[in-house]
């Protein structure tokens, strides 16, 4: 879609809504992971609205947890 998107950032931007997210993804497409259900599009319309990402390009899933390691950080290999 043209856009570069930086995950971190991206994951700051939508804990400012959502404390527990991690966000993944591959050239064309990026996945948000939140924890909140029934929030998904309420994620989706403020990622579009701050970054002017066009919605084909994400989609937001529910997860039960964020997998974390032992300090804390994201293990992003782990999410579904």
């Amino acid at each position: 879609y043209g856009n570069r998107v930086n995950l971190d950032e991206t994951e700051r931007l939508i804990k400012t809504i959502i404390p527990e997210c991690a966000c993944a993804g591959r050239d064309d497409h990026m996945v948000v992971y939140i924890t909140e259900t029934g929030r998904e599009q309420e994620v989706r319309q403020f990622i579009a609205a701050k970054t002017g990402i066009n919605l084909a390009a994400f989609e937001v899933k529910v997860i039960p947890g964020v997998p974390k390691n032992e300090a804390g950080k994201t293990v992003h290999h782990k999410l579904v």
